[in-house]
């Protein structure tokens, strides 16, 4: 526990910045999607190098380079793919048909309207130092093969998604109150330092065999 502590305070403090936004900004139940959908962006930008790294099952040596690059570039077209058609849903269930499909420009104004680049820059940075302390520097690229790598992200945002987007279908219909968007932040983080410590736990040490 004590090696992820930093990175799960990271955590905390990135799922709970949202709560500005609603509390202060007055963000709205599209506001939330918006910004768990381009999370899920982060994280498949930040998988791209994990799969680069992944060295378990004879995933090492310079014969795994193509093999790396090839997985993640795949990788890339069809999260990318994945990504497009969830925010098309996101845009179409939550924006109330004030925007049109996610383009990056639509994407780019939307953050600045909405005041969220400091969540998004914190999500980031809490993806970034995760990757950073618990991938790289505590060795778990070499517990995970590339194929591990490649699939991994979807599980945990379909779990996940299916989650935020039903609760925020239910505010949404309930006119978004305060209350319940709040409620629902602090599910997402729960979930998130739930998935975070089952992730990133090392194994436990095998028991000394007794003579």
């Amino acid at each position: 526990m004590p090696r992820l502590a930093p990175s799960i305070i990271l955590l905390v403090l990135a799922n709970l910045l949202p709560m500005v936004g609603v509390l202060w900004w007055g963000w709205s139940v599209f506001s939330v999607m918006f910004l768990y959908w381009l999370e899920n962006i982060i994280v498949g930008l930040l998988n791209i190098p994990r799969i680069l790294f992944a060295s378990a099952g004879g995933d090492n040596g310079a014969q795994s380079i193509l093999k790396r690059l090839g997985t993640a570039a795949f990788f890339s077209v069809h999260y990318g793919l994945f990504t497009f058609v969830h925010g098309a849903f996101v845009f179409s269930m939550f924006a109330e048909g004030q925007y049109e499909e996610p383009t990056p420009a639509l994407v780019w104004q939307l953050v600045n309207e909405q005041h969220l680049y400091w969540a998004v820059l914190a999500l980031f940075i809490s993806h970034l130092a995760s990757l950073i302390l618990n991938y790289l520097l505590a060795g778990e690229y070499t517990q995970v093969t590339v194929r591990e790598m490649m699939r991994k992200p979807y599980g945990r945002i379909v779990v996940l998604q299916l989650g935020i987007i039903f609760g925020g279908f239910l505010l949404d219909t309930m006119s978004a109150p305060l209350a319940g968007l709040i409620v629902l932040l602090l599910i997402k983080t729960v979930f998130d330092v739930r998935s975070h410590i089952r992730e990133h736990r090392l194994p436990e040490p095998e028991a000394p065999l007794v003579a």
